[in-house]
């Protein structure tokens, strides 16, 4: 299998990886309809206001790649027992060079536009890394870098740990080290798998049916809608304090807003939504600089009950998701299947902290 393996990689073969329960998921999706779009890829533009040395920017990438071999991954399946992850040697940083300056500027913002939505669909194939791409594009006095990445690579956390690398090692300062993604994988072999498949089991049984607001019948992949409902910073504090008092956190109280809306929406008194959980967990060394997939997202039950009180509702799925916090690291996937059902849910809700104000975005 390792031979199988190695013919694959691009280069010397340096380590075969398993993947995470997310990065699975990611891989079945990922291979499911290849024709299609892959609503999986990321896309980041960034704006600067000087021109970029390019020379630079590709040494800066070289350097990001060769400390962190878990941007040198590519996946595969074929003549395997199971998805794994191979990590080439070496690779060879993935940056473009496309000059626009020639162009006046209605030209060059159509071109722009034209070069985005073409990137965009450019699908990745798993098996041949690197799954990330640079595009500089010069605009006369100020560039663009396009940044485009497979989600199964890294998650959001992680795409600031790589920005900061990258432009940490162009202005040549002194960038530490960061953590290493093995590290995490070994640490997620070491986990009872039938424990934490029996507190699933138990947190979703009973549950007779999904809870899905969007379309059944649909069959090609789509974008995903985004509902974006940013909090000013006085109803910040006021939920913030009223969350202190009745000793929730703001997350929990939010939480059981969702399932009172949800449950509103579909006329049940049961409802299952998916939340999003950063998974870095203590254990592993160095786990806040390492740059890798370790986000995942897994279901949250609302049990309705309208004798209860709103305080109470929060306090009780508060409890709730302490029980299982230990278990967040589960596929979804599996965690579907031990429930009974192919499809839990078809909404997904996300707190952040929006930008450096410290606004909050659900």
């Amino acid at each position: 299998e390792r031979e199988r393996v190695a013919a694959r990689c691009p280069g010397p073969l340096a380590d075969v990886w398993p993947l995470s329960p997310l990065q699975e998921g990611l891989f079945f999706h990922a291979g499911f309809d290849t024709g299609e779009i892959d609503v999986y890829q990321v896309q980041e533009v960034i704006g600067f206001t000087r021109r970029v040395d390019a020379e630079r920017l590709r040494a800066a990438c070289a350097a990001v790649l060769d400390r962190n071999p878990s941007l040198r991954a590519g996946f595969t399946s074929d003549g395997l027992r199971g998805p794994v992850q191979f990590v080439a040697a070496d690779l060879e940083p993935p940056l473009t060079e496309i000059d626009l300056a020639g162009l006046d500027p209605e030209e060059q913002q159509a071109e722009l536009e034209r070069l985005l939505a073409a990137d965009r669909v450019r699908r990745f194939d798993l098996a041949r890394p690197p799954l990330f791409r640079l595009q500089l594009i010069r605009l006369g006095e100020r560039d663009r870098l396009v940044l485009t990445r497979h989600l199964i690579l890294w998650d959001g956390w992680s795409a600031w740990l790589f920005a900061d690398q990258l432009f940490g090692l162009y202005a040549q300062d002194e960038v530490p080290r960061p953590g290493s993604y093995r590290d995490y994988l070994a640490w997620l072999g070491q986990q009872d798998l039938t424990q934490a498949r029996d507190a699933w089991r138990s947190a979703l049984a009973g549950l007779d049916e999904p809870t899905l607001v969007g379309p059944t019948d649909r069959l090609e992949p789509a974008i995903p809608s985004l509902l974006d409902v940013e909090l000013d910073s006085a109803i910040t504090a006021r939920l913030t304090d009223r969350a202190r008092r009745h000793g929730l956190t703001l997350n929990s109280l939010l939480t059981a807003a969702v399932g009172l809306t949800l449950g509103t929406a579909t006329g049940r008194a049961d409802v299952v939504f998916g939340t999003t959980v950063a998974g870095r967990p203590v254990d592993v060394p160095d786990v806040e600089s390492v740059v890798g997939m370790f986000l995942n997202a897994v279901p949250v039950r609302v049990a309705l009950d309208p004798r209860e009180t709103a305080s109470g509702l929060a306090g009780r799925l508060q409890a709730d998701r302490m029980t299982l916090m230990e278990h967040d690291w589960l596929g979804l996937g599996v965690i579907q299947q031990d429930a009974g059902h192919r499809q839990l849910f078809d909404v997904l809700f996300v707190l952040r902290n929006a930008d450096e104000e410290d606004r909050l975005a659900a």
